[in-house]
């Protein structure tokens, strides 16, 4: 499933991989894979708060999220919103 981006800077698409695992494509590639990036979400799963990691190694051309319970992270949820702030 491929989510609405809104206010894109960059962000291509988010297409889901599986419950609460998304891959992030960037429009323009970065000029290497060293960025910072942050990640938001909103979302409960079973009565809990979600949080949003990184999945993965990040390339020029996008990176992976997963947002699960923290204390349980067979917990994975696809969150309402996502919000990502990537820093080159």
């Amino acid at each position: 499933t491929t989510d609405t981006v809104e206010a894109s800077g960059n962000i291509a698409s988010i297409v889901r991989t599986a419950t609460g695992y998304s891959t992030v494509t960037f429009t323009e590639p970065m000029p290497s894979a060293f960025y910072s990036i942050s990640v938001t979400g909103s979302g409960t799963v079973n009565v809990q708060h979600t949080v949003g990691f990184i999945n993965g190694q990040p390339t020029t051309t996008g990176f992976g999220i997963a947002f699960f319970n923290t204390q349980n992270s067979a917990n994975v949820a696809n969150d309402s919103k996502i919000g990502i702030a990537v820093f080159a």
